[in-house]
């Protein structure tokens, strides 16, 4: 007796698992589960025995609401079978009359039963599919075939969830072994005829093993087997806890039954996706693939988008922020094809798989680099298929114009039609355009910056580097020039301008640069041009709006830029940017690539790729097609002693004295009529030469230029020299600059011809030492003396007559290195001016004596032969800048 009800109890217990083992176990294997549940067995009262009434023909269903015994055989856990339960009424009918006898159940409250409360009857099982029960809320018939999730709700989750419901006072019902009569009550929603009919019937076979089973099913069936509700009362949650927890502990995840349909408990309303913003229409044809226009629902936006495929560079919108993406995309062609993507899975796979025609097509990819995307058609020929299947899957590079001929070549010859984007031809034309006019510049300067006609285009030579610049600039089109060398690109510039309107016509041209800057580009293109070049407009950063239109845009000091994208809108066909410095390792340097690398040919990839952490000569290597940084170390070979930049100084009241011009230029016709001067002409030439040259180191212009020369220091000291050497040829000059910098407190040492050669040596090494930063020397003090020091930079108080006398000073100074930061001053309508022209253009090869022009203590005022045609030769450059009318009819 003891032993059948352990077995009752064990039965009992596994009958209140959620999740079910088979019902298809034997009925001795109860009490064997029994003895391995101790705690799960006294959880649940022993029920009572009720003789059911005669059972129908058993049915095949799962009754996850129902926990089945278990078979086990030789000790080990039996393999998981589907459920089988029986129909719980006997198929007998009913009178309309008639009506179902009323169920109840008793509450169970530790061990002790309360009286039945009777509950409506519900429909038979035969009307209604068997499906689990939820304690936590109303359950839902489920459809035959559907499968069961994975439970989701963990065991301790459940047990605290059922406590709140107790303590909370719901009116949820807590369900205990429920007999299949009662199943009915606890659905939320009706169930029709045709869901119960989905119920799967037992075979003949099945039907037979399931019949003892169910018997011993019915000899436990009582009045236990009944649902009452929370209120009244409830069993142990605890204890029901524990034989679900003890249950679905051993039950392989595998075994677990199907889990039901249930109704979801309500939640928070999930936000809708957002609303469409753009109204799409095919354009030519109803397919999937081809043109799109997309309509903005608010307000008049209208974009093109080309669809060939889902995948990246497969389709293309119109619109200015695709162009500009380095991902290639926009929120029209994201929300277009995600609203293809929905319509079905067909279509998203087609979308997937992309468009696949007769004809083969080519088109570009979007992103950082703008490349060649071939896709042969279902018709084109076997090697331009291999092509296409070989092609990278980035797409194939569009200066590699010499592949796509060969494209258009296989295509051609097989009569096979190859479609083109016009986009194509676009990118292609940017490198062809490169290509001419790398061929034009060979072929009309075949030997560079080193060819004579070259040097010819402009008034004053340029060094070779600074050809190199300039033809470099051209070729690319687009360029950043930012070398090493702390100076100004402004030659450079208006030489490459030159390049532009000889050789390709270019006559729209802005220039854009700060407004303290725009004298010296007026000086610099006098001196190299003759005057401002037609069609070049001169702009600052508050005139922005003038530059539309122009062909070629240069920037000038993009170093000092705070913002690059608000002059993104200004971009021109050709650029030029300009940087005194180099940028290599700066974020600005990014910034510059992104606009030069508009057209997307490949800079910018790289530069987003690698070139933000590469080193600064892997910098180089990567935007070689549109920077040129140079570093000075690598140029002195070809670099000058000095890098000398123009200091034009205004002088109040400087005119040139109008008579001695006239007797200059009165000596200068009988020179070229007979050939010979008298000793007393020479005399009378070199007085009236003297005269106009004072006017340039007179007191007013030495006043002007120390002025000149404070303003200049900051930019000097020590932005790019540590120290600092103002030469002049007298004295009296460097005694006016003198006392203008020690007005400022400035600390300088002078050198000067009357000093002892021991006074001088003690200047020199104040100024070598750190006893003084600048140091004021005349050319005759300077003899014997050793002047070399690194890191110094040179100032030209005045001009010497002969350009040698220029040279000794940078010599002095440099000793082995070259490219010294240098300025000269010159007062602006002095002689000067005329005498720099003629040193470096017509009269460069011009034998320039000294004599008592360059203030030579004793020197002869009378030249003879070869040193008296040197000297008319020099003055005839000199007056040709002065009056063009002086020249010999």
């Amino acid at each position: 007796m003891a032993t059948s009800k352990k077995s009752r109890a064990g039965a009992a217990a596994e009958a209140l698992s959620a999740d079910s083992a088979p019902a298809s176990a034997s009925a001795a294997a109860a009490p064997a589960t029994a003895k391995r549940k101790p705690r799960a067995a006294k959880a649940v009262a022993e029920p009572t025995p009720v003789s059911p009434p005669a059972l129908a023909e058993p049915t095949e269903a799962t009754a996850p609401g129902v926990a089945p015994a278990r078979k086990r055989a030789a000790g080990k856990k039996a393999a998981a079978k589907p459920v089988q339960t029986e129909a719980l009424v006997p198929e007998v009918e009913l009178a309309p009359s008639e009506a179902p006898a009323e169920i109840a159940k008793p509450s169970r409250s530790k061990g002790r039963r309360a009286a039945a409360e009777p509950v409506p009857a519900s429909p038979t099982l035969a009307d209604v599919p068997a499906t689990p029960i939820s304690d936590a809320e109303p359950v839902v018939a489920e459809p035959a075939g559907a499968q069961r999730a994975a439970p989701t709700e963990s065991i301790a989750a459940r047990r605290e969830r059922l406590r709140e419901q107790r303590r909370g006072g719901h009116s949820q019902a807590v369900i205990a072994p429920v007999r299949a009569e009662t199943v009915a009550d606890l659905v939320a929603e009706p169930v029709d005829d045709d869901k119960a009919a989905e119920t799967p019937a037992l075979s003949s076979e099945a039907a037979a093993e399931q019949r003892p089973a169910a018997r011993n099913r019915r000899r436990g069936r009582g009045r236990d087997h009944q649902v009452q509700p929370v209120e009244e009362r409830s069993p142990s949650i605890d204890a029901v806890d524990e034989v679900t927890e003890a249950a679905e502990a051993e039950l392989p995840a595998a075994a677990l039954p199907a889990a039901p349909v249930l109704k979801p408990l309500p939640e928070a309303p999930v936000a809708p996706p957002a609303p469409a913003r753009f109204r799409h229409s095919k354009v030519g044809g109803a397919g999937l693939f081809g043109g799109y226009t997309l309509q903005a629902l608010e307000g008049d936006e209208t974009v093109s988008i080309t669809l060939r495929g889902a995948a990246p560079g497969y389709y293309h919108c119109s619109c200015a922020a695709f162009a500009a993406s380095d991902e290639g995309r926009c929120a029209h062609s994201e929300e277009l094809l995600a609203t293809l993507a929905v319509q079905g899975e067909a279509q998203r796979a087609q979308l997937q798989r992309g468009f696949a025609p007769l004809h083969s097509e080519v088109w570009l990819s979007a992103g950082a680099e703008r490349r060649l995307l071939l896709r042969a058609g279902s018709t084109a020929p076997e090697a331009l298929q291999a092509l296409s299947a070989e092609l990278p899957a980035e797409g194939l590079s569009a200066e590699r114009q010499v592949d796509f001929g060969h494209w258009l070549q296989l295509a051609a010859e097989a009569g096979h039609e190859l479609r083109v984007d016009a986009a194509v031809w676009t990118q292609l034309a940017h490198g062809a355009d490169t290509m001419q006019r790398v061929l034009r510049l060979e072929a009309q300067f075949p030997h560079g910056p080193a060819e004579a006609a070259l040097q010819a285009s402009l008034r004053q030579p340029l060094y070779p580097h600074q050809w190199e610049a300039a033809l470099f600039a051209v070729c690319a089109g687009r360029a950043l020039i930012a070398d090493d060398l702390g100076l100004s690109q402004r030659a450079t510039a208006l030489a490459a301008l030159q390049l532009w309107q000889q050789q390709f016509g270019l006559r729209k041209i802005s220039l854009l640069a700060p407004l303290d800057r725009h004298p010296a580009w007026r000086e610099e293109a006098d001196r190299l041009l003759g005057g401002w070049p037609e069609g070049l407009e001169l702009l600052t950063p508050a005139t922005l709006e003038s530059a539309a239109g122009a062909k070629l845009l240069i920037v000038d000091a993009v170093q000092q830029l705070s913002e690059v994208a608000s002059l993104r809108p200004l971009d021109a066909p050709a650029l030029l940017l300009l940087a005194d410095r180099e940028l290599l390792g700066e974020p600005l340097l990014g910034e510059l690539v992104d606009w030069l690398d508009s057209a997307r040919r490949g800079p910018w990839a790289a530069w987003r790729s690698e070139g933000r952490q590469a080193a600064k000569r892997r910098q180089r290597e990567l935007l070689a097609t549109v920077m040129l940084s140079r570093r000075k170390r690598d140029l002195l070979d070809s670099l000058p002693l000095s890098f000398e930049t123009l200091l034009p100084v205004a002088v109040p009241g400087l005119a040139l004295d109008a008579a001695a011009l006239s007797q200059l230029q009165a000596l200068q016709v009988r020179w070229q009529t007979l050939g010979f001067l008298s000793a007393s002409d020479q005399l009378q030439l070199l007085q009236a030469l003297a005269q106009l040259r004072q006017q340039a180191v007179g007191d007013a212009a030495c006043a002007a230029k120390a002025e000149a020369l404070l303003a200049l220091l900051p930019q000097i000291l020590p932005a790019q020299a540590n120290k600092l050497v103002v030469f002049a040829q007298q004295d009296a000059s460097l005694s006016v600059l003198n006392a203008a910098l020690a007005s400022q407190g400035l600390p300088v040492a002078n050198l000067r011809r009357h000093q002892s050669l021991e006074v001088r040596e003690q200047e020199l090494a104040a100024w070598q030492g750190e006893d003084a930063q600048i140091l004021l020397a005349s050319d005759a003090a300077c003899a014997g003396l050793d002047l070399v020091l690194d890191d110094v930079a040179v100032v030209h108080a005045d001009l010497p007559w002969n350009p040698a006398q220029r040279a000794a000073r940078l010599q002095r100074v440099a000793g082995a290195a070259r490219g010294l930061p240098g300025w000269q001053m010159l007062a602006s309508g002095s002689l000067d001016e005329a005498l720099l022209q003629a040193q470096s253009g017509a009269g460069a090869s011009a034998n320039w004596p000294a004599a008592t022009l360059d203030f030579e203590v004793a020197a002869m005022p009378f030249l003879q032969a070869e040193a008296l045609q040197g000297l008319m030769t020099a003055l005839a450059a000199v007056l040709k800048w002065l009056s063009p009318a002086a020249d010999a009819p």
